[in-house]
């Protein structure tokens, strides 16, 4: 039968026969060896059969070409120039590309069941990674829509030795407004929930208080109008508000609101400047932004700690030296009211780093697990390409013979695998889009600019990077085993398979069961966590309460005893509802913040003259509120209604 085969090679052109003939014949020994092992003298004759007319199908081409005076292709499959590139005999490189990707596309055309397994499990995991970067990117990484952001730093007060960011009070900031020069301007905010109204429509909306010069500080310019301005705050000063981009469209279907009037609190306010589409300050949930317009009496009080100052450093100034001036200042403060600010330090944050200094370790976490996915999938789809590579060896040792170099093939099935990290990423950005979708229906609405998230050109610069790494991570072994294996050997264990495949697919395997122990073990810690605090006892009971927020505000409700008339009456309203059981009030909800805070004092051991006394949250309930929410009493009573008739009562925490 090699007799047959060495016959039937002369039907090749004498250039091919005499370049590649004994390689072939070489091959087919093999072939012929192996098809007699393992079926006998029938498949021996298929193998002939099947061989020769390959052989004349391919004797045929190349003769055609020969005459036409066209290219004859070369053994990588692909048309080679008639006329070689003068340098070193090599075809254009972007030719070579176009080669490459054209014949990798077809391959994986050929197996449109493999193609769209590998491509499935790729977009699976890069639309993870994605989704995932989208949202690291937009707290973490994206600079603050502010000009020279860097330069923004938070002002504030460590209390007590502690490391969290207190609030400070009117008059310690304008001492640190009058006194500090590291800063080249300095505003300080304060959240405020007012009702604002037009015409017969109200509604409550979050928006920021503002004093000093909070609009110099950001450096970022209205879209219409113009912004706050120190005269603004001056006491007696004219009531005027500036709106975001969205409210001012909602509220009168139109952006450049200058010139109207609202009613804020029961207040009219004219509207002097509508800030961009794209402003944000402190966060997206703030939609107007007023002055505070202090009297001379209150910015020097010292007592209410409720203002965040944001402040702009000089050129040259770092946060440090910010720092220590700040340390001064407040050494002077401190000598001149021991009793507020008796254990009061200064803090001095980048903006940035106060913004997302809570969620960064658990936004990491997140990260790294989704790189561990696409870890695990780069296995799968390198133990799907390695099972290819088997199929394909015959393919690859028939090119090497007819003179493919071996970095040629290697590169040419490395083109296959980066093509289909690609594809894969195209999807993945399609499955990335819509699991951020979800995901912002399920992310907790105090993560810093979660209005801000999307797919812009950092996230697909991402995911092209790791779709290119993927097609590397997965495509690199099968290539070089593919391209490096012998001619002969490769004949063989195309058929057989050999102990260095297997043991390249072993190793793929145990890497991928590691990194999924690992990723199942992070989770099953995630999820041990999140068993221990829903076991948690909050010492009250959720589950059938309601809650709402309340507020009052204007003219009609400026005494006490209206507003206290006007709660009254809305509990006996809300008492007369059939499926109503009880209503209670409170001044702040259980664990939704910190509430309003105090100093107090045990009068039998009085704080020491000079000292300042310990401060402690509280909340103004009515007698009702322990009952409904199912808090018990450890000693004593509860509240009842004829307390505070003549001396005020408390209920303390057992701590």
């Amino acid at each position: 039968m090699i007799r047959i085969y060495r016959a039937a090679l002369r039907l090749l052109p004498p250039a091919v026969r005499e370049e590649h003939g004994e390689t072939m014949t070489a091959l087919f020994a093999d072939l012929l060896a192996d098809a007699r092992r393992r079926k006998g003298a029938a498949g021996a004759l298929l193998l002939i059969v099947s061989e020769i007319a390959a052989l004349v199908r391919f004797a045929w081409s190349e003769r055609r070409r020969e005459r036409s005076g066209r290219p004859r292709r070369s053994a990588s499959g692909f048309d080679e120039p008639p006329l070689r590139h003068a340098r070193g005999g090599r075809e254009p490189l972007l030719l070579s590309i176009l080669h490459d990707l054209r014949g990798a596309g077809r391959a994986l055309g050929s197996t449109p069941g493999f193609t769209f397994v590998c491509v499935a499990t790729i977009a699976l995991a890069i639309g993870a990674n994605t989704a995932i970067f989208s949202i690291v990117n937009a707290v973490l990484l994206e600079p603050l829509p502010y000009p020279g952001a860097d330069r923004i730093v938070v002002l504030g007060h460590y209390s007590d030795g502690g490391d969290e960011l207190d609030t400070t009070t009117p008059g310690n900031f304008y001492d640190w407004q009058a006194r500090a020069t590291a800063f080249e301007s300095m505003a300080a905010f304060s959240y405020t929930e007012r009702t604002l109204a037009t015409g017969d429509d109200a509604e409550r909306v979050l928006g920021a208080l503002v004093t000093g010069e909070l609009f110099e500080v950001l450096r970022r310019p209205p879209a219409h109008g113009r912004t706050l301005a120190r005269s603004d705050d001056a006491p007696g000063a004219e009531r005027v508000i500036v709106l975001s981009d969205g409210l001012a469209r909602r509220l009168f279907g139109d952006p450049d609101a200058t010139g109207r009037v609202v009613s804020l609190g029961g207040h009219p306010c004219t509207v002097i400047g509508v800030m961009p589409p794209d402003f944000v300050f402190p966060d997206y949930d703030a939609r107007f932004w007023v002055p505070a317009r202090f009297d001379a009496e209150f910015r020097d009080n010292r007592d209410q700690f409720f203002l965040r100052g944001v402040a702009r450093l000089k050129d040259g100034v770092t946060i440090d030296e910010a720092r220590a001036q700040l340390d001064t200042v407040m050494d002077g403060i401190r000598r001149e009211h021991p009793l507020f600010t008796g254990k009061v330090g200064a803090a001095v944050l980048p903006m940035k780093e106060l913004l997302v200094d809570d969620v960064r370790p658990r936004l990491m976490t997140l990260m790294s697990a989704v790189v561990l996915v696409l870890l695990i999938a780069s296995a799968n789809v390198g133990n799907l390409l390695l099972a290819r590579s088997v199929a394909r060896r015959r393919e690859i040792a028939v090119r090497r013979a007819l003179g493919a170099r071996t970095g040629r093939l290697i590169r040419q099935t490395l083109t296959e695998s980066l093509l289909l990290g690609a594809i894969g990423g195209i999807a993945g950005l399609a499955v990335g889009k819509a699991l951020l979708a979800a995901l912002m229906a399920w992310l907790p609405p105090e993560l810093p600019r979660a209005s801000g998230f999307g797919l812009d050109p950092a996230v697909f610069a991402f995911t092209s990077l790791i779709s290119l790494l993927a097609g590397l991570a997965f495509g690199l072994v099968p290539a070089i085993q593919l391209g490096l294996a012998p001619s002969a050997d490769a004949m063989r264990e195309g058929i057989r398979g050999t102990a260095r495949g297997r043991r390249l697919r072993s190793a793929l395997v145990v890497s991928e069961v590691a990194l999924a122990l690992m990723l199942l073990t992070a989770a099953g810690l995630l999820v041990r966590s999140f068993a221990n605090l829903v076991r948690v006892d909050p010492g009250f009971r959720p589950d059938p309460a309601l809650t709402f927020t309340v507020g009052v505000s204007g003219p009609a409700y400026e005494e006490n005893q209206q507003r206290d008339a006007f709660f009254e009456a809305l509990e006996e309203r809300l008492r007369r509802i059939p499926s109503v059981e009880g209503v209670a009030r409170s001044s702040t909800l259980p664990v939704a913040g910190r509430g309003t805070g105090a100093w107090f004092n045990i009068i039998d051991r009085p704080t020491p003259p000079g000292q300042t006394p310990p401060s402690v949250p509280y909340r103004v309930v009515n007698p009702d509120y322990f009952r409904v929410l199912g808090i018990p009493i450890v000693r004593g009573r509860s509240l009842e209604e004829t307390d505070g008739a003549e001396m005020r009562a408390v209920v303390i925490s057992e701590s």
